[in-house]
């Protein structure tokens, strides 16, 4: 990665953008997918918001470092989330490097797209399931909309974990939720007013 980068000349968001697709820009980041040694990475850069978020970056934290450093503990847990790969610190902030996951696209492009009943529902449950699994071994998200959840097709994503951490509940217990392969349930029913 540095290599292409010094090799380019050119800052990483121009390099993001003359070699990657761009995915988000704005204020705040570019991310995007680009192809490093032959695999595909998603990459995103944080743009600094303050001279203290630059300290921050220079001291090796930030937002970049949290989603690493998430990424890590939740794979270790078995959760499917791209593989972190590198926090790079450049001049104009800092380069998160993960895995880039062939998604067929976040929830909400997915169920955009038109899914069979059968589909929709695999969908729900794994995402109900992710995100049961997740809350009761003690972690939240933090940031958990349909654009930050990848399907493949196969299996659920968890992406955008710079808000996801382990909860410091101490005896809580989590409700238990029902099996989304348990039809014989009659589902919830909604109070009425």
């Amino acid at each position: 990665l540095k290599g292409q980068l010094r090799a380019s000349g050119t800052g990483a968001a121009q390099w993001l953008e003359d070699y990657g697709q761009i995915l988000k820009a704005d204020v705040h980041s570019i991310a995007g997918l680009v192809e490093i040694s032959g695999k595909p990475c998603f990459v995103k850069l944080y743009y600094p918001k303050s001279p203290l978020h630059k300290l921050r970056f220079t001291l090796g934290g930030g937002r970049p470092v949290r989603s690493f450093d998430a990424a890590l503990a939740l794979r270790d847990r078995g959760f499917a989330v791209p593989r972190p790969r590198a926090c790079l610190l450049l001049p104009q902030g800092m380069l998160l490097l993960t895995q880039g996951i062939e998604a067929r696209g976040h929830l909400a492009r997915c169920w955009r797209s038109g899914l069979s009943g059968g589909e929709a529902g695999e969908l729900l449950c794994a995402a109900g399931g992710t995100l049961a699994d997740l809350h009761r071994q003690g972690y939240v998200h933090g940031d958990c909309k349909w654009n930050n959840l990848l399907w493949d097709g196969r299996r659920l994503y968890l992406v955008d974990l710079d808000n996801a951490g382990k909860v410091g509940w101490r005896g809580a217990t989590p409700t238990r939720a029902a099996s989304c392969g348990d039809r014989t349930r009659s589902p919830a029913r909604r109070p009425t007013r």
